[in-house]
């Protein structure tokens, strides 16, 4: 409709050569074009919710170890300070990203991938979802979201009152004692790793977390966990009080639908430094010793994203596996990636109907053509009709043009006789009009010598039924 329209529009007056091209080329003429793109749109992808899959070939980030530079951190020949290092680093990303809440695994399936990670809204858990990436894909933009998933968790945190002993331990670190009013025991911490109105996260194994099952002082609390000390120091500003110290069973799980892909599995190594990942710095106490000693310490001061100012113990605990879920979430997103077998994610298009258009746009159609017929029918509705028009002839000969079926024509007589004479098989009958009475038989006849009117132009009647 558009195409013929913008002939008529170019018709009412002159215009200018670029005015002409406007019209004949992308305005009137695409005007229906664009009523109709309001019904529907096509979606191109973007992101993962834009995606086809299929299986072939896909990048997975590699979970052997925290890499450096595209280097293991705990490849042969590498400082062992390179890997606690790193898995602290990474932790810290995880206060800039995106949560969001779960309830169960179905939450977390159901997602997007704006979630950068997920928090349990019934426990103090947290959870990653591993992706899929296509080869072509170099900036990650549209993954395929796995069903393989990682969780870290607090167990029961236990707090107790904490006093500052001047005495100091064998490496020449003060010692902290703390009780809960049944249980008496003391901590090693620096000095320099303490300040008021401050906490310090202490991961207080001899051996570095990969190798805490091998240590006799109970570091360890299964082969995925470790105990973190956290200790909470009062101030100018957290006035009054006593210092507090926390002790948190942190536990890192296994990858949830790994199957049998070593590949998908991240290691019961990788596991436990992600536990003390808060607290660790890659530097070992014992400068001088002749074996190295891996107790590690971190201070948050006041106000930083870690500190636990008027937090209950199991919150702390809740802190530190956050920690250890951002450590995971980041060696994901920042490890070199290698080729597996997979789901392999391809952008593609997603039909979208707009029916909200379609049923305004197909009720506008409806309402404009009611219209126009209410129009057409007020506009004809005084037309006048002369007393000698065919109208008024043929209404006055209805009945007699009845019996022809419908099909009454302006004929004189003889002509309507041959014409009944057609459809009766070619046998001659003579047509009589006239009044039939009962017994008498009164009749006119129109015999071949009759002459009808002539004066009324011999057009055929409407097509219809004649009464």
């Amino acid at each position: 409709m558009a195409k013929v329209l913008r002939w008529r529009v170019l018709a009412d007056r002159g215009f200018t050569v670029r005015e002409t091209d406007l019209i004949l080329g992308r305005k009137i003429a695409q005007v229906s074009i664009a009523v109709t793109g309001l019904m529907y749109s096509w979606d191109g992808g973007s992101n993962s919710s834009g995606t086809t899959w299929s299986d072939d070939t896909v990048l997975f980030p590699k979970l052997d170890c925290y890499y450096d530079n595209g280097t293991c951190a705990t490849a042969e020949g590498r400082p062992p300070e390179i890997a606690p290092n790193l898995a602290h680093s990474y932790g810290e990303l995880i206060a800039s990203q995106f949560p969001c809440s779960y309830s169960s695994d179905d939450d977390i399936l159901s997602s997007n991938q704006t979630c950068d990670y997920f928090y349990s809204t019934t426990s103090h858990e947290f959870a990653y979802r591993y992706s899929e990436f296509n080869p072509q894909d170099l900036a990650g933009g549209y993954p395929f979201l796995t069903n393989r998933i990682i969780k870290a968790s607090s167990g029961k945190c236990f707090q107790y009152d904490a006093f500052f002993n001047n005495q100091k331990d064998r490496f020449g670190m003060t010692l902290w004692t703390f009780n809960d009013g049944k249980h008496n025991n003391t901590i090693s911490i620096p000095v320099e790793d303490t300040a008021f109105d401050s906490t310090t996260y202490v991961y207080n194994g001899t051996l570095t977390p990969q190798k805490a099952l091998e240590q006799p002082e109970g570091q360890a609390c299964g082969s995925r966990c470790l105990n973190i000390f956290t200790l909470r120091e009062l101030g100018t500003i957290r006035k009054g009080g006593q210092a507090q110290l926390f002790k948190c069973p942190i536990t890192v799980g296994t990858v949830s639908n790994a199957g049998d892909n070593p590949a998908h599995a991240l290691s019961d190594d990788n596991a436990r430094l992600a536990a003390a990942s808060i607290a660790l710095t890659g530097r070992y106490t014992n400068l001088l010793g002749p074996v190295k000693e891996w107790r590690q310490y971190r201070l948050y001061p006041y106000g930083s994203s870690w500190e636990t100012d008027k937090l209950d113990a199991d919150t702390v605990g809740g802190r530190i596996a956050q920690f250890a879920i951002g450590s995971l979430a980041a060696m994901a997103g920042l490890n070199p990636r290698s080729p597996i077998q997979g789901t392999l994610p391809t952008l593609g298009y997603h039909l979208s109907i707009h029916w909200n258009y379609i049923i305004a746009l197909a009720v506008t159609i409806a309402g404009v053509h009611c219209i126009l017929i209410a129009l057409t029918l007020w506009i004809a509705h005084p037309i006048v009709v002369g007393e000698d028009s065919n109208l008024v002839t043929a209404r006055l000969l209805r009945g007699l043009v009845g019996r022809l079926d419908g099909r009454g024509v302006l004929l004189d007589g003889k002509e309507i006789a041959r014409a009944i004479e057609a459809e009766r098989g070619g046998r001659k009958e003579k047509v009589i009009y006239g009044i039939k009475e009962e017994k008498i038989g009164r009749i006119l006849e129109l015999d071949e010598d009759a002459i009808g009117r002539n004066d009324q132009p011999r057009k055929r009647f409407p097509r219809g039924e004649y009464a």
